[in-house]
């Protein structure tokens, strides 16, 4: 095939039957269609020297059309009937029943269903989804009910494996420099499914960024292409878990978004909250809390799974936008716009709880409620299998338990520490066996979880027993 440039291309082509239509003019001949059907095997031919052998293209079909061969204008329909037509090379391997190449303006697209596999080489997009994985189906529940379970991901355990997978039920379309992938909610729920390493995530829209761009018929480079941005649109779910050096998990975390944004060198992402719903993050955790499981707090187990203790929940409903980081395990995220959390023990992996049943995290656990939340987590510095938590709450703070309650400017929690600050205009209000105890206010009040212990500015401040 001539390409703009200099170079010429060959291709070796397999067929069961060939036809071409030939132009003649003022002496010369020039094929104008060229079409293949049966096991059918397009193959490009370029010295090894050149490029990488990932790079070459290979396109198998039942049947594929060739327009305009000779020309930069050069057109390509595969199609597959029993099995899908394949197109692959260039650090990709897309798969469809239906293949659209264009030349001219340097497209790939897929009207319908197909699913699309993609070399990373980036260190860090290692964090954001998860190759080879067992099929499975979005959750039918958008909001997580009250200690519904949700099944951790069964997927191969592959940490050599870099691929990202992309499915899709509706389109796709690829510039050399963007990925767009359409979909539309199934029976079973199934849209944009993407997988890499340790996360997958469904929405409406996907685009994915690459940091070059990539030709299809003239790019020789040795480079691969990797991703720069992810974006997503529409009903984004989030779910996601992590492993430890001996393949226990270690925590799992999932999401649900309006909008999201990931930039893959930093880590960095933004979210907004869906516009008919709160947007909504959940972590669960081995906790190095001395003693954090439900189990050995004597509250009640209502769905125990074995001997889990340990574990934690923290869920965070927000209705603005989230922001932050993810990175080997630790997290620094911020939270926007009248945000409610829920934190508490649990007793399995499968423990959620929803925004509807908060009375059952008060008893348990702890409801924080504020205007903007920063959450840091940390490996534990005494186990690297553990984690600690840190949360600072921002703007008319209160925190809910069945043991005091508190509001203040600013609330933090640490979790190593096993405190609980307030701090501007601070009050706290404690209680035994569910009756008022003590009632406190000062400018500063530090209060400890383990001893309920309390500590005042001792510039002012006031203490107001029973």
């Amino acid at each position: 095939l001539g390409l703009q440039s200099q170079t010429t291309v060959q291709y070796a082509i397999t067929g069961k039957q060939m036809s071409m239509q030939v132009v003649h003019h003022d002496g010369n001949s020039n094929v104008e269609t060229l079409a293949v059907e049966g096991n059918v095997r397009i193959v490009e031919k370029i010295p090894l020297e050149n490029t990488a052998n990932n790079a070459i293209i290979e396109i198998t079909g039942e049947e594929i059309t060739v327009w305009n061969p000779s020309s930069p204008e050069t057109q390509i329909l595969i199609l597959g009937k029993q099995q899908d037509a394949v197109f692959q090379g260039r650090g990709v391997e897309l798969r469809a029943k239906e293949i659209n190449i264009a030349r001219s303006s340097n497209k790939i697209w897929v009207p319908g269903v197909g699913r699309l596999i993609a070399n990373t080489n980036s260190e860090s997009a290692r964090q954001y989804f998860q190759a080879n994985p067992t099929p499975t189906t979005q959750p039918a529940n958008k909001t997580l009910n009250p200690l519904t379970p949700l099944s951790p991901l069964k997927t191969a355990n592959s940490a050599k494996d870099n691929r990202l997978l992309v499915e899709w039920n509706e389109s796709m379309i690829f510039n050399g420099k963007v990925l767009q992938f359409l979909g539309k909610p199934d029976k079973n729920g199934n849209r944009v499914r993407a997988i890499h390493l340790d996360k997958e995530i469904w929405c409406d829209v996907m685009e994915i960024h690459l940091n070059r761009l990539v030709l299809f018929f003239e790019d020789k480079s040795n480079i691969k292409p990797e991703a720069e941005m992810i974006q997503c649109a529409n009903n984004v779910f989030i779910r996601s878990r992590e492993l430890d050096e001996s393949y226990q998990l270690k925590s799992m975390s999932s999401a649900e978004f309006g909008k999201l944004r990931f930039y893959v060198a930093s880590n960095y992402f933004v979210a907004e909250g869906p516009n008919d719903r709160p947007g909504v993050l959940s972590f669960t955790n081995r906790s190095s809390e001395e003693g954090f499981s439900a189990s050995k707090m004597g509250l009640p187990e209502t769905i125990a799974k074995g001997d889990e203790g340990g574990l934690r929940f923290l869920s965070v409903w927000f209705h603005d936008h989230v922001q932050g980081t993810f990175l080997g395990g630790q997290r620094n995220v911020e939270i926007v716009g009248r945000v409610q959390t829920a934190y508490l023990p649990v007793d399995s992996w499968d423990d959620h709880i929803g925004i509807d049943n908060l009375n059952l995290a008060r008893k348990r656990g702890y409801i924080l409620e504020c205007d903007q939340l920063h959450i840091v987590e940390m490996p534990d510095v005494n186990n690297a299998n553990l984690s600690t938590m840190e949360l600072t709450a921002l703007g008319n703070a209160s925190i809910d338990s069945s043991k005091f309650y508190g509001k203040a400017r600013t609330i933090k929690y640490n979790q190593a520490k096993t405190q609980v600050t307030f701090d501007g205009n601070a009050k706290i209000l404690t209680f035994e066996d569910g009756k008022k105890s003590e009632q406190t206010a000062a400018e500063l009040i530090q209060y400890d979880l383990t001893t309920k212990a309390i500590r005042l500015n001792q510039s002012q401040g006031i203490r107001i027993g029973q």
